[in-house]
């Protein structure tokens, strides 16, 4: 029988342990998630005897530091004449006394190596840095004054600190933020990609790790009686003969090209803006290798590629700019829940100003466009190309019961009569006399 083959990541963790200085004699075992280690030595008989003890560490990536510091004080320790047992015992209750709730963990500078970790990944602007320090900086200073007076125990409480509002009641109780509100939602998503760099570039304690499911501390908002208003959340399809002068608007400069093959994804393939992140091309079609990030995790999919009006082939240009990198995606934020973020601020900010004329436009009707509008472009795309609620919703990742419900958006009236136009068609004028004049002739003469 073969025996399992370890992660890349535990050779390299045993072996950062070795180079430390704990090498012969020493070995780490994971038991029940945690680390065992186990100290064998030669007795003067030449007798081997060997000692196991446990540590209060997670057998998981990024505790190598912990690892060792908890062999130094175990084996000065047993210098001192104390078991290995003992000495774990000791640094157990070390660990404790340090690890109080809250406490071990230097949150201000894990937040400062998240900060330029984000400001790196956004090409070290200054207009991203005060963007930082207005958004994500902001919401963390409150959710740290919270933190300071009570310290949290565990990631789920420090989400729950999210949801707090910047003010208190009169018995001293932090008033939270409505659920479901925009607010909420940004502070409980800043909490969520922070956690998530503690994780995966800080390797911290599972305790601090993002739950899957954060969205529920975002919560919904309460069922309004129906009043006609617009919901405030709702997106309209760009129009298919604004798409384009928009691709033509973006300037020829690496930069720009990027922001166009970007841009061009969203509306020829119907993306989610963070799907951009998430991308292989396959011949002719274009896959989408993560699903949706919701409690109901979707399969990933298949796109089809739909031209735009006026552009032919622009589809199959896009793929062949995104296999060959050249010049390749912008850059999108280190996490992806910051992706349509950017396409906005992207969009508002072009020069000619044409996104921004379309926004006045649609407003003026009473729409609104965002970087969502361009999947409810590909929804209409779909449908004018005949395929059924089954394909279309599958092409967009979504259920069919979701795609009917939020893509099956009513028709323009334009459109309505351009459909009318075409059904009845123009009658002969003798046609139309036959019909009225008989109706004409059976109403009563004016006096």
């Amino acid at each position: 029988m073969s025996r399992k083959r370890q992660p890349k990541w535990v050779e390299t963790f045993r072996d950062s342990v070795a180079d430390a200085g704990f090498g012969d004699g020493w070995s780490l075992i994971e038991r029940n998630d945690k680390v065992q280690v186990q100290h064998s030595w030669l007795e003067p008989g030449g007798n081997r005897r060997k000692s196991t003890a446990m540590l209060p560490i997670p057998w998981d990536k990024g505790q190598t530091k912990e690892v060792i510091e908890a062999l130094e004080l175990i084996t000065g320790a047993m210098k001192e004449g104390k078991t290995l047992k003992e000495a774990a015992a000791l640094y157990a209750k070390r660990d404790t006394a340090g690890s109080e709730p809250g406490g071990g963990v230097d949150w201000d500078s894990a937040f400062e190596l998240w900060k330029k970790s984000k400001l790196a990944d956004a090409g070290g602007l200054i207009s991203e840095e005060r963007g930082f320090y207005k958004n994500d900086g902001n919401r963390w200073k409150w959710i740290r004054i919270a933190m300071q007076e009570r310290p949290p125990e565990n990631a789920s409480q420090i989400f729950e600190m999210a949801t707090y509002s910047a003010k208190k009641d009169a018995t001293g109780a932090w008033i939270k933020l409505p659920p479901g509100g925009a607010g909420r939602q940004k502070k409980v998503q800043t909490v969520n990609q922070f956690l998530s760099y503690c994780r995966d570039e800080l390797g911290f304690d599972v305790r601090w790790h993002p739950a899957r499911n954060y969205t529920k501390f975002i919560g919904t908002k309460p069922k309004a009686a129906s009043t006609g208003v617009r919901q405030k959340h709702k997106k309209d399809a760009i129009p298919e003969w604004a798409i384009k002068p928009l691709m033509d608007a973006f300037p020829d400069t690496e930069f720009g090209r990027r922001w166009w093959l970007a841009i061009g994804l969203l509306a020829c393939f119907g993306l989610r803006p963070w799907e951009l992140k998430f991308l292989e091309v396959e011949g002719e079609f274009l896959r989408v290798t993560e699903g949706k990030k919701n409690q109901k995790q979707a399969e990933p999919r298949l796109c089809v590629g739909l031209d735009p009006q006026g552009m032919p082939g622009l589809s199959q240009k896009l793929l062949v700019q995104l296999a060959c990198g050249e010049p390749g995606l912008p850059p999108m934020g280190s996490h992806p829940d910051m992706t349509a973020c950017r396409v906005n601020y992207y969009l508002e900010h072009m020069r000619d100003g044409y996104w921004m004329q379309l926004k006045k436009e649609a407003k003026a009707r009473g729409e609104v466009l965002a970087a969502y509008s361009f999947r409810h472009r590909y929804a209409d795309a779909l449908d004018s190309a005949g395929f059924n609620d089954r394909h279309a919703s599958q092409f967009m990742g979504n259920s069919r019961e979701t795609f009917v419900k939020h893509y099956g958006n009513k028709a323009r009236e334009e459109e309505l009569i351009a459909a009318a136009s075409a059904v009845l068609k123009p009658k002969p004028a003798q046609v139309v006399a036959d019909i009225y004049t008989p109706v004409l002739k059976s109403l009563p003469s004016a006096s």
